[in-house]
């Protein structure tokens, strides 16, 4: 079911187009990210999807009534943020009051007459239904859901008894947030509209949500992502949190140029995707730009050459009309880039701010105890806390903004502060933003410049500054605190009310002022570099937790007064949290290096690690040995002489092979490495810079070596070299699901084809339309059973079946059972216990098939596993695959009571083992497919179903291998 079907949507302001044509649908339960730079248009879709403003085009619908964070209620002077909070409950209050007078009317009828008849009949129908409904819209649970909601958007008591109206912004968009989350429970299913409804509003309520994480602290962020993991209704979100976006979001749409572009995944698969498809429009655009060019120039040299040679003119006039008939793509637009840096000048101080015996208080309320600490050249330090906790106090403190009740701070006598505050006011908004930038010293043209740099441009440069956005205040903020030398930035919420690439634009601005070296490798997103003696210095206030893991390299926590200092980054002050350490010594006496704690935890962790390295490198040098006295052994004379001992030998070498391979290559890295260090003393500079640039490649290629080697010795499966026999069956779902069975065969017939494997049909079980009640097949080759072995489980399907007339999505399934084909000296099959049935085939196949007696059934009484077989026109071919089966079953039915036996799971499945476990999703409307046992998901599935299987099976056998490694301690 479709909740939001939006198509060729179109706003118009004047002339001025906001939105030209918006086109996407959002299905029932999925939660969506919508994106967009500042002004793309997001807030208008909001406006019109709730119905504030009229649409000039296109057409929209929702399923149900939406509740939409955006929009702050009117209530009276009078009300409490308590009352509001308990006004998303008037629906079952006013419930509550009927069913409280139904309980007196029904009281009084019992006490005129025992046996209730009449009207007291129909009062206690009344009551039994309104008492279900109650029950079912959550009635009995709205203590506790005020009491979670309030806990996690810390709605304490002190904010619950203000009055609404006297609430700044921030804190009405966080009261109106809990309001709609308590609106709806956490199946999604809002409560009825008003008392005595006549059926729940359920299916799913539907929420819209604009920047719902802008006014959290990072505790109430998290906490309302995993509300709406659990939340199971429809959700639209307005968000340039990037973190949040990862995690609560599995779709995104993007507003650009009045248009939408749909993306099917999270935020990270939307920035590799987005990357992808400009970088294919831009060689489309490219190629056939090269292709115009090479056929003009073709054209032009032709007619040089031709002189008077009519022919030769003719074909270059042919040619140039080729060169106009070439299909040209639109060359691709991407967004003009802000690129004005932090002007940074020298820090000559060793302590660029010292604070000492702090204090500050608001009436009887202690926000800040005393305090003693002091802010290094090259710290980037963030200032955490919940809301309320005082971050911004003691900020204003450290700049002089506000004096404290005690102490005293001291900045260095080199040190220049610059700060942005977290909401950006001017002395004079009714200025145009080209006047502010005239009184603030600018020349005409350089104000010009300036303000084109931070993209005012054209006629926004005389805009008044009061009609600015939040987004635009920041950047005008910044656009003038940009030009001051500065070497200790102070910045309160510098990534709010920006989109996403400006939030990249300062990040890479600060990355540059803070001296941070570009990573070699891959690009970290939650290690900083360390700091750099002499280097500028940083303290922010941030919520955006992309940002903090990105910078800091000192965590300053503030609660309840008490300031935490913790020396490392972010990444590890949540490991620390974590690990439940206890706070840090009291005050006046100096703050414990925390960063320490745990850098001595990675030491002994380093320590073991040696240990184990040094037991595995012993492990490969007799590894090594025995694959050498094997090269020795056949090389002798009469080594052919024992063919049997010339196989072990031979089989063992060939398994030996790969750990020794290795372990000579990791020999040689070790060499190489000598000798680069050995050059990183040359005189030559030039000689060093090469030594230790080699240096760092080799050690990458040691670690690697170390890796594969660690894989190499995990513990083979004996089954892995089997074939395999594989066995579909149609699950839940009907006809549908054995239409699915079918799909499955089909998808793995393909791969087998890719892998070169052979694919026999042992027996099947066909339905009308086409599918397969039960299918069992042999699949030979090389590798076949360790590669199949992790298909293993149930498989869901959502899509519209064939059999479906009205187009609705159905789900059912189908369980894929992968065995080890069983040889006969793995199992032996006493006769006596088989009982074996021949019987005629039943089915189409012909006059031979139907009259002769060639179909075969085996019980194997001890066990009572029945097989069957009917495909061959032979019966002794179908006592063949029949025996196959059975003797496969067997050996699997042993191969399970042994692991039973020893408490472990099932070396063939990566996940819990058992088959009934649905282990992947293939979802046909969204185009992916979902493995639930490694959470990965690929929006590809035309291509699994035609047999690229590969990234599926190599992720699940790498799990597999991390699980073992995991396991060993390795």
């Amino acid at each position: 079911m479709i909740d939001i079907d939006i198509q060729h949507l179109q706003k118009y302001y004047g002339d001025k187009p906001a939105l030209t044509d918006v086109t996407f649908a959002v299905q029932e339960g999925e939660h969506v990210g919508l994106l967009g730079a500042n002004g793309a248009g997001k807030t208008t879709l909001f406006r019109l999807l709730s119905g504030e403003e009229p649409c000039d085009g296109g057409a929209f619908s929702l399923s149900k009534k939406a509740g939409v964070l955006s929009q702050i209620p009117t209530v009276p002077e009078s009300h409490t943020v308590r009352d509001v909070l308990e006004g998303a409950f008037a629906p079952l209050r006013a419930m509550e009051q009927r069913l409280a007078a139904l309980e007196r009317e029904i009281a009084r009828g019992g006490e005129r007459r025992p046996p209730l008849d009449g009207p007291e009949a129909v009062l206690m129908r009344e009551y039994g239904e309104l008492a279900y409904r109650y029950e079912a819209a959550g009635g009995y649970e709205t203590a506790r859901r005020l009491s979670v909601v309030r806990q996690g958007l810390k709605i304490g008591g002190d904010l619950y008894a203000r009055p609404f109206n006297l609430l700044s912004g921030g804190e009405k968009t966080r009261v109106n947030l809990a309001r709609l989350l308590l609106e709806v429970n956490e199946n999604g299913v809002r409560s009825a509209r008003r008392a005595g409804a006549d059926r729940d509003v359920g299916g799913g309520a539907l929420l819209l949500l604009d920047e719902p994480t802008n006014h959290l602290d990072i505790a109430s962020t998290e906490w309302l992502e995993d509300f709406l993991e659990k939340y199971k209704g429809t959700v639209l979100v307005i968000s340039h949190d990037r973190f949040f976006l990862d995690n609560a979001v599995t779709r995104v749409v993007e507003l650009e140029n009045g248009v939408s572009t749909v993306y099917n995944g999270n935020y990270s698969f939307y920035e590799a995707e987005k990357k992808r498809r400009y970088g294919e429009s831009l060689e489309q655009y490219e190629r056939g730009q090269r292709e115009v060019r090479r056929l003009t120039d073709v054209a032009r040299r032709m007619h040089d050459y031709a002189g008077k040679n009519a022919k030769l003119h003719r074909r270059a006039f042919a040619i140039e009309k080729r060169a106009e008939r070439v299909p040209l793509a639109e060359r691709p637009r991407k967004q003009a880039e802000l690129r004005q840096k932090f002007m940074s000048v020298p820090l000559r101080a060793d302590d660029v701010l010292h604070v000492r015996e702090v204090s500050k208080s608001f009436g009887e309320r202690a926000v800040i105890k005393p305090v003693t600490l002091s802010v290094r050249p090259g710290d980037r330090i963030a200032l955490l806390g919940g809301n309320g906790e005082g971050k911004t106090t003691l900020l204003n403190i450290l700049t002089g903004a506000l004096r404290p009740d005690g102490g005293e701070v001291r900045a260095g006598p080199s040190v220049r502060m610059a700060v942005l505050p977290q909401s950006v006011e001017f002395d004079h908004p009714e200025r145009t933003l080209y006047d502010t930038m005239l009184y603030a010293g600018f020349g005409p043209q350089e104000a010009r410049d300036r303000l084109g740099g931070f993209h005012f441009q054209g006629g926004d440069v005389f805009k008044t500054v009061d009609v600015l956005s939040g987004g635009e205040r920041s950047r005008l903020a910044l656009c003038l605190l940009m030009r001051e030398e500065t070497n200790f930035l102070l910045l309160d919420e510098p990534t709010n009310h920006l989109d996403i690439p400006s939030r990249e634009w300062i990040e890479e601005a600060l990355r540059e002022f803070c001296a941070i070296r570009e990573e070699p490798s891959a690009a970290r997103r939650s290690k900083p570099d360390a700091p750099a003696g002499g280097s500028p210095a940083l303290l922010f206030i941030s919520h955006d937790r992309y940002f903090t893991a990105r910078f800091a390299t000192r965590v300053w926590t503030l609660k309840d007064g008490e300031l935490t200092d913790f020396h490392g980054t972010y990444e590890e002050y949540r490991q620390w949290l974590a690990l439940e350490r206890p706070p840090p010594p009291a005050e006046g006496v100096p703050p414990a290096n925390e960063g320490d704690k745990v850098r001595k935890e990675g030491a002994r962790q380093a320590r073991v690690d040696r240990v184990r390295r040094k037991e595995m490198l012993e492990k490969l040098e007799e590894i090594e040995r025995r694959f050498c006295e094997i090269g020795e052994a056949l090389g002798e004379p009469d080594a052919y002489t024992d063919p049997a001992r010339m196989t072990a030998l031979l089989r063992e070498q060939k398994e030996l092979a790969p750990l020794a391979e290795a372990f000579r290559a990791y020999r040689r890295v070790l060499e190489q490495e000598d000798e680069a260090r050995a050059m990183q003393e040359d005189e030559d500079s030039e000689v060093r810079a090469l030594a230790y640039e080699e240096c760092g490649a080799l050690a990458e290629r040691r670690e690697k070596l170390l890796e594969e080697m660690k894989k190499l010795l995990l513990p083979k499966d004996p089954d892995d070299r089997k074939n395999a026999i594989l066995e579909i069956r149609g699950g839940v779902g009907g006809e549908e699901a054995a239409l699915f069975a079918a799909a499955l065969w089909r998808m793995y017939s393909m791969y087998a084809e890719r892998k070169r494997w052979k694919a026999e049909i042992l027996s099947a079980s066909e339905t009308e339309l086409g599918g397969f009640k039960e299918l069992q097949v042999q699949i030979s080759g090389e590798g076949a059973f360790s590669r199949l072995k992790y298909e293993s489980g149930a498989h869901r399907v959502q899509r519209v079946p064939d059999t479906e007339a009205q187009g609705r999505i159905h789900t059912s399934a189908a369980t894929v059972a992968v065995l080890p084909e069983a040889e006969e000296v793995d199992i032996e099959i006493d006769p006596d216990d088989l009982d074996i049935v021949t019987c005629r085939s039943g089915g189409a196949g012909g006059q031979h098939v139907n009259k002769t007696e060639s179909a075969i059934r085996i019980v194997h009484k001890p066990t009572g596993i029945v097989v069957e077989c009917q495909d061959e026109r032979s019966q002794h071919k179908n006592k063949d695959k029949a025996m196959k089966v059975l003797r496969a079953k067997l050996y699997e039915k042993k191969r399970r009571e042994l692991d039973e036996a020893r408490g472990s799971e099932r070396r063939s499945q990566v996940g819990s083992g058992d088959r009934s476990e649905r282990v992947r999703t293939y979802n046909f409307p969204q185009g992916r497919v979902t493995d639930h046992r490694v959470n990965l998901t690929l929006y590809k599935l035309t291509a699994v179903m035609d047999g690229d299987l590969d990234e599926l099976i190599d992720t699940l056998a790498a799990a597999g291998q991390a699980a073992q490694l995991a396991g060993q301690g390795t």
